[in-house]
Formats: structure tokens, C-alpha cells, sequence
């Protein structure tokens, strides 16, 4: 075994271990068969035959085992590195466990050790991605390491429902104004009998005096999208550089943040939740499928974590799991609501026109594309995927058009694009005006080709290869139709309309050029 994957391997294992040994620790029946996995791997570089027995024991007769733990062995990891903290155990811990996620580990416990970052946000793609699974993953991992970074994690969830099994359930918020900010500070340091009064001013007061006694702090707020109390905003952007903040969000702050966006699980990952959680709900029919076939279903929802314990979850309650997998996109799925409803009521107008516009799209869409279709001018349209960037709900992918140009286009998660199409499918005089927009660009597409034996300025003359340059050579022949008929201004309009959607192919501009002499002319004639 390499060494690097042996030290891999012991980490692994020593993480485990805090779950057994922590008061705090939630060790499950997934846990007990990665403790034997890993421990059947090790157990050929110490050649010790005790040792491998044992493990056979525990693989073939498990219930011949007994494991007596030295009281000595528990201890709360958090309470002994005299981290002052409020943290819940992670909801993973019950059903699932933790799985990948090490690049984005890896990166985020950077930022927490840097100075640099004084706000880390997590973001991802609506609700159900596993942002608040990692930050707590992440906190518990660094608690347990030798150097001590924060002497106090303050924890505060806006969080108002979750998904289980049975459905979306409301929940309690342990954060919803900014006076419940300044309690949560006082009550967690047991502060309370030095409070003068229940004024917010004496409560900030005594709060600074807590950030004053401590050299490190880090406060966590999960769901802060959820938070309209700008005073709270204002405290993250005000606090002093000794409090650190982990922000878990469906939307990013966008001002001082150092923004991390969490992708979906990659397949590998997606595949082994699929089989653990089966395992775990005794639903060994479906863990022993094969990997391919557990793929096809891990797609449907995105490889989103929560997506599949939903689905599993339904499965466990006598639910067919086709019938659950390809009612995801319904109105009646609790999935889809969880994870889209509550950022997609938050979004303006425009917001909603583009993402209309990409589901009703069978390709991705490019930026002049979307741009023509939407009929935003160039700072709406900016500024509208901006704010679609930052609610994590569209992809933009750059790519090499085949003028050997860097272009850009836009795509969505499955997911994403059923959650929007439902709601398209509600305002059917919109979606009716998109489909017309859109086949009105295909068309064009499709006319492009063969425009090149029908005009005199063909797309064959004007060397169009992409699907902007080609609907700019047609919208250029229908203005040069315009010009031979007479209407100038008009001629002049499509001109425009051309270099807007494509400014760097420069045929429309010596074609316009062209045409702008012979006006010239013409109107020189006239008034001689």
C-alpha cells in the first residue's frame, strides 16, 4: 500500500473513532461497515493474525463480538479543546453519512485559516445540494485537529423547514432578527446576569464585550438567504476581524464574501450514497444493483444528496421507485418545492424570462441568443445573470465557437429546468411568446442555409459558422432588401440589429459600410 494512501486511509479511520469515542458523535450502521472496510485494508500492512481474525469474526459472526470501550476512551472533543460552541449534530449523521466532498473540504478550511477571508460563503444550486452538511462537516473535522483556530463557534440556522420522508416540515429558526443574534452571543457565554437591561443597545454592548474577551470567534449562519433583517447583514460586515463568519446560502452576499459554490456530488459519490443509504434501510435488493444502473436514477435528480435520500426515503415507505423518480418534476413533488420554491419566488421578472427561455431551449443557449430572444438590452441582461449566477441556478460554460472565439452558454441542472418548466407551464401566453421567439431563431438557422443560393450577399460570402453570425447575415440580406425598396431607416434598424447580435463579425460592418456609401449617394443626388 502507498503511503499517502495508507495516511488517507488512517484519517479516515481516526475520524471513526471521534464518532465512538465523542459524547457528541453519532456512529451508524453505514459508519460500522466503513470502520471494517477500512480496517480489513490495514490489516495487511501490520501482518498481525490476531488482528485479521478478529475482523473475520466481525465480517462472518458478528454477534460473537463484545467491545468493552475504556471509560476514558469518551470524552466531548469540543469540550476538552475549550471550544465554546452551540453546534447541533449534523442531520447526515443519521441517515447516510457524509460522502466526498474533499476538494471543497480542502478549500474552505483554507479560507477559515487565512486572515484574508473574513466572510466565507457557501452557495449552491436551491436547497438539498448539502451546504449545511459541509459546513458542519468542515467545523467538526477542524475541531478535531491538533491546532486550535477558534476558541468559540457560535451557530445560528434561519432555516424554516426540511424534507423528509413524510413530507416538508416546518421548523423552528434559531435565527430571525437581530436581537435574537445579539441573545444567542449572551446566553451561549452565560452572560445573561450582566445584562443591564433588555435594550438592543445594552445587549450590543455586552455582545462587543463577549467578542473582546475571546481571540477567535466563528459565528456560523445557515440559510441566510432567508434573513431580512438588514441589521444582521450589517453586523457581518462591520464585526472585527477576530469574528470569522460561514455562511451557508442560496444566495451569495455579493459584497465582501469570499464565495465558494458547491456543485452537485459527482457520480462516484452519487453511486455510493445511493448503495449505503439502501444498505442502511434494509432495501439490499437495491444496494446490490450495479453501478450503471444506479447511475441512470442518481442523474434524474442531479446527484443532488438530499434528492436521493428523498427518494430512497419514499422507496423505504412501499413507494415504487420509478414512479418516485419520474414524479420529481410534478407539481406535487415535495423535492422539487424544497429546493426551488422558496429562491424562485425571490427572483425579478427578467430573472424568470431567462430561465423560461433556457428550459423551453432544446440546446444551450449563448449569450446573444438569450440576449435576442429576451429582448433585454445589454445591462439588464448583465445584471439579470448576475443575480441568476449568485442564486447558483444557472451554469455558464465557456467554449470555443467554431470561429475559434472563446463564447459563452448557459445551462441547467435537471432539476433546476423541471422546477422551471412547471412553473412556465402556469403562464401559458409567456411561454407561448418564448416558443414563438424561438422558433423564429431556429428558422432563421435553418433559412441561413439556404440563403446561400438566393442572395447576392449570401452566407456563403459572408463566412458566417456560428449561429449568431448566421441570423446577423440574414437580419444584414433583409436589410439590404430594405435599402433596394426604398426605406433606408429601416435598412439602417436591421444594420443595428445585426452588429447587436454579433459585434465581432465584421462582414456586417463592411456590408453596412458598403450600403452607407451608396446612401450617401443617393441622398447627395436628391439634393442636387
Amino acid at each position: 500500500m502507498r503511503k499517502d494512501n495508507f495516511k488517507n486511509k488512517m484519517s479516515e479511520l481516526y475520524s471513526l473513532r471521534c464518532k465512538i469515542a465523542h459524547i457528541k458523535g453519532f456512529f451508524t450502521s453505514i459508519d460500522l461497515d466503513k470502520l471494517i472496510e477500512l480496517a480489513n485494508d490495514i490489516s495487511i500492512v501490520f501482518n498481525d493474525n490476531s488482528f485479521s481474525e478478529f475482523i473475520k469474526t466481525i465480517n462472518e459472526e458478528p454477534e460473537k463480538v463484545i467491545i468493552k470501550i475504556p471509560s476514558d476512551f469518551i470524552e466531548d472533543y469540543l469540550e476538552s479543546n475549550g471550544i465554546v460552541n452551540n453546534l447541533p449534530i449534523p442531520d447526515y449523521d443519521y441517515e447516510g453519512g457524509f460522502v466526498g466532498r474533499l476538494e471543497d473540504k480542502k478549500k474552505i478550511k483554507k479560507y477559515l485559516q487565512s486572515e484574508k477571508f473574513p466572510v466565507i460563503t457557501i452557495t449552491g444550486a436551491g436547497g438539498g445540494v448539502g451546504k449545511t452538511s459541509l459546513a458542519l462537516k468542515i467545523i467538526q473535522e477542524t475541531t478535531q485537529s491538533k491546532e486550535k483556530i477558534f476558541d468559540s463557534i457560535i451557530w445560528l440556522s434561519a432555516k424554516e423547514n426540511r424534507l423528509t420522508a413524510l413530507g416538508i416540515e416546518d421548523i423552528e429558526p434559531t435565527l430571525k432578527s437581530y436581537e435574537e443574534l445579539l441573545d444567542t452571543f449572551i446566553e451561549i457565554f452565560s452572560f445573561e446576569d450582566d445584562l443591564e437591561n433588555d435594550s438592543i443597545e445594552s445587549k450590543e454592548e455586552l455582545t462587543n464585550t463577549i467578542i473582546d474577551l475571546n481571540s477567535k470567534i466563528l459565528v456560523v449562519i445557515d440559510n441566510l438567504e432567508t434573513i431580512t433583517d438588514e441589521r444582521i447583514i450589517n453586523f457581518i460586515l462591520d464585526a472585527p476581524l477576530k469574528v470569522k463568519f460561514l455562511v451557508t446560502s442560496r444566495k451569495g452576499i455579493g459584497q465582501v464574501e469570499r464565495r465558494h459554490e458547491l456543485k452537485e456530488l459527482k457520480a462516484k459519490e452519487a453511486i455510493y450514497l445511493f448503495r449505503q443509504l439502501a444498505k442502511d434501510k434494509q432495501m439490499n435488493h437495491l444496494s446490490k444493483l450495479k453501478d450503471g444502473v444506479i447511475l441512470k436514477y442518481v442523474e434524474k435528480v442531479s446527484f443532488y444528496p438530499l434528492a436521493i435520500k428523498w427518494v430512497l426515503g419514499q422507496v423505504a415507505r412501499g413507494k415504487d421507485i420509478n414512479r418516485i423518480i419520474n414524479s420529481i418534476n410534478s407539481e406535487e413533488s415535495d423535492i422539487s418545492k424544497f429546493c426551488f420554491e422558496q429562491i424562485f419566488l425571490t427572483l425579478s421578472e427578467n430573472c424568470k424570462k431567462v430561465l423560461f427561455t433556457i428550459t423551453c431551449m432544446e440546446t444551450p443557449p449563448t449569450v446573444s441568443i438569450l440576449k435576442h430572444i429576451t429582448e433585454l438590452d445589454e445591462n439588464t441582461f448583465e445584471d439579470t445573470i448576475e443575480e441568476l449566477i449568485l442564486a447558483s441556478l444557472i451554469i455558464p460554460e465557456q467554449y470555443q465557437d467554431k470561429s475559434q472565439e472563446i463564447a459563452t452558454k448557459y445551462t441547467l441542472l435537471p432539476l433546476t429546468k423541471g422546477f422551471v418548466r412547471l412553473q412556465l407551464n402556469k403562464d401559458s401566453a409567456l411561454k407561448n411568446q418564448l416558443n414563438n421567439r424561438i422558433i423564429d431563431v431556429e428558422s432563421t438557422i435553418s433559412e441561413s442555409q439556404r440563403a446561400k443560393k438566393e442572395y447576392k450577399h449570401s452566407l456563403h460570402n459572408f463566412g458566417a459558422k456560428t449561429d449568431e453570425e448566421k441570423i446577423a447575415t440574414i437580419i444584414s440580406q433583409s436589410a439590404f432588401q430594405k435599402y433596394q425598396n426604398g426605406n433606408y431607416d429601416l435598412a439602417v434598424e436591421e444594420y443595428k440589429r445585426a452588429i447587436k447580435m454579433a459585434p465581432n463579425f465584421s462582414p456586417v460592418y463592411r456590408n453596412w459600410g458598403v450600403l452607407w456609401s451608396l446612401m450617401k449617394i443617393i441622398l447627395k443626388r436628391q439634393l442636387n
